[in-house]
C-alpha cells in the first residue's frame, strides 16, 4: 500500500493539464502584450510631446527677439555667401542648441517615427511659416505687406492655432519641413455643408467658423479626412501625390493621438478627428474665406 502511494505521487502532468496551462499562458500573453506595447508607446509619446513643447518655447524666444515676426521655413532675406536660404531649424538652433543642427536628433525627432535617421520628423504649419519667396506665399497680412512674413500680433486665438505637428514620413532620408494646412486637406463629403456650382465642397462660411471658435463644436467642421494621409509613406520618396501625401499630413501614431504645439507655446496630444480646420488652422483676416 505504501509503495502504491509513493508511485502515484511521482505521476507527471497529464496531456489535458499541460494543454490547460498552455492555454492560460496564451490568454495572459494575449491580454498583456498589447498593454505592454501601449505602455511603451505612451513613454515614446511623452518624450515626443516634450520635444514639441521645447520647439514651441524656441519659437517664442525667437519671435521675442525679432519684434514678434515668425521665422520662415526658408528665408530669402538671410542668404549665405553661396546664395543658400537658411532653414527654420537653423534659425531656431541658437535658442535650442540641441540635436545636430539639421533637424535631426535631440528634440527635433519623434521616438516613434518610422525612420530614426530621417530629418524633419516634426512639421511646420505651412501658412504660419511660409516658404521664403515661393510664388504660392500669397496670403494677406504679412509683415512686409506682401505676405512674406507672419507676425504674432496678426494671429487671433494663438492658444488654438497649431504650429508644429508630429507628421508622417517618406521613404527617403530627407523629409519635407511643412504640414499642409489648407482646407482641402481636411475635408471630405462627410463634413461638406454644401457644394458650389463646380461641385467643390463648401465646408463652413465665416459665421460658422466664428461660432466654432467660440465653442459651438457642432459647427467645427473640417477634421482631417479619416484614414487618409495618416500614414508613413512606404515607397520611394518621390512616390507621392500632392493632395494626400503622408509626409505632408499630421500623424496620429501615438495610440491614436498626434502631438501638436500651439502658437502660445503650449503643446498637447490631439485625438484623431479632434484637430479642426476652422478652430485650429484657419487664420482670420489672413487666409481667404473658407472655400
Amino acid at each position: 500500500m505504501g509503495r502504491l502511494s509513493r508511485n502515484r505521487s511521482r505521476r507527471g502532468f497529464t496531456l489535458i493539464e499541460l494543454l490547460v496551462v498552455i492555454a492560460i499562458i496564451a490568454i495572459l500573453a494575449a491580454i498583456l502584450f498589447p498593454v505592454f506595447a501601449q505602455a511603451r508607446e505612451k513613454a515614446r509619446a511623452i518624450s515626443c510631446l516634450s520635444n514639441t513643447k521645447q520647439l514651441g518655447l524656441g519659437i517664442m524666444l525667437y519671435i521675442q527677439d525679432y519684434d514678434e515676426v515668425l521665422p520662415m521655413r526658408q528665408n530669402p532675406d538671410q542668404t549665405d555667401a553661396n546664395g543658400n536660404y537658411p532653414h527654420i531649424y537653423e534659425m531656431l538652433n541658437p535658442y535650442i542648441k540641441n540635436g545636430d543642427g539639421n533637424s535631426k536628433g535631440g528634440i527635433w525627432r519623434c521616438p516613434s517615427a518610422a525612420r530614426a535617421d530621417q530629418d524633419n520628423q516634426l512639421g511646420w504649419n505651412s501658412w504660419l511659416f511660409p516658404d521664403g519667396d515661393a510664388s504660392w506665399n500669397n496670403h494677406k497680412g504679412g509683415y512686409d505687406g506682401k505676405g512674406s512674413y507672419m507676425k504674432l500680433a496678426g494671429i487671433q486665438r494663438p492658444a488654438d492655432i497649431a504650429a508644429v505637428f508630429d507628421k508622417g514620413g517618406n521613404a527617403g532620408a530627407a523629409n519635407w519641413m511643412e504640414v499642409i494646412t489648407d482646407q482641402w486637406s481636411f475635408t471630405d463629403s462627410s463634413v461638406c455643408s454644401g457644394y458650389d456650382a463646380g461641385g467643390n465642397c463648401i465646408v463652413d462660411d465665416l459665421a460658422d467658423a466664428g461660432k466654432c471658435q467660440k465653442g459651438d463644436v457642432t459647427l467645427c467642421k473640417g477634421s482631417l479626412v479619416p484614414d487618409v494621409g495618416d500614414c508613413d509613406l512606404a515607397g520611394s520618396d518621390q512616390n507621392w501625390t500632392w493632395d494626400r501625401s503622408c509626409f505632408l499630413r499630421p500623424r496620429y501614431r501615438h495610440n491614436g493621438t498626434c502631438n501638436v504645439t500651439f502658437m502660445d507655446g503650449h503643446a498637447k496630444a490631439i485625438q484623431k478627428g479632434n484637430l479642426r480646420w476652422t478652430k485650429n488652422l484657419y487664420l482670420e483676416g489672413i487666409m481667404d474665406k473658407p472655400w
